[in-house]
């Protein structure tokens, strides 16, 4: 599960990164992205995942939140 998260969020610093370089407004930009794809994942658990629990869906969704908020907060804290 670590891995799942790990290259997913290495590609989103990627993107963040190419956000900054061509474009005034990249954080703004790069935050809406992120909010937008967190909201569209917490479908992923009940859809993609056949005979998934209800627990194990909202362990899943809440899973999405924590790294994408994460991923929000150290972009902010490292660009101040």
């Amino acid at each position: 599960m670590v891995i799942a998260s790990i290259l997913p969020t290495l590609i989103a610093g990627i993107v963040f990164f190419m956000l900054e370089k061509y474009s005034k407004n990249g954080f703004k930009i790069f935050s809406y992205i992120s909010i937008i794809l967190m909201i569209l994942s917490f479908s992923n658990p009940f859809v993609g995942i056949p005979n998934v629990t209800v627990a194990y869906g909202v362990v899943l969704c809440i899973m999405h939140v924590v790294v994408a908020f994460s991923i929000l907060f150290f972009i902010r804290s490292a660009k101040i």
